[in-house]
């Protein structure tokens, strides 16, 4: 295999004579044994896709927060809105609702003297058995000094 020149047009300066390659010099042997590399078959287009990326701008702020709010994401949030403002008169509640109740106000009665000297008694008793239970402070409060 011999490495031809191109044909020079008569415009063109001559290039200086390329030296010849021996056939018998074993690289082009080698490479005349060589598969030829065809590009893929979605070479242009990967080309072409690249190129768009690289010509992209930087995104900003401005646009992911833009991009968020699409007409399906607002319907959504629009839609669980609506579902919350109709649950919530029919949530349960954990108190009764009477509607006497603002009418009658609540009375709220402190505990008996004697069930609170039983409770302090009681405790008191605890602390003596095992001392570790109430802190020195505790005792004392109980005791009331």
């Amino acid at each position: 295999m011999k490495r031809h020149s191109s044909n020079a047009s008569a415009n063109q300066e001559p290039h200086p004579p390329e030296p010849e390659w021996d056939d018998d010099d074993p690289t082009w042997q080698i490479l005349s044994q060589a598969s030829t590399r065809e590009p893929n078959a979605f070479f242009a287009r990967n080309v072409v896709r690249s190129v768009r990326l690289l010509d992209r701008k930087p995104t900003t702020w401005r646009t992911h927060i833009v991009s968020f709010f699409t007409p399906r994401r607002l319907a959504l949030g629009a839609a669980a809105c609506a579902c919350a403002i109709i649950a919530y008169p029919m949530w349960p509640t954990s108190e009764t609702q009477n509607p006497n109740m603002a009418e009658t106000p609540s009375i709220i009665t402190p505990p008996s003297s004697a069930l609170s000297e039983l409770v302090i008694e009681e405790t008191l008793d605890l602390a003596a058995e095992d001392p570790t239970l109430f802190t020195h402070d505790e005792v004392v409060a109980m005791i009331g000094f």
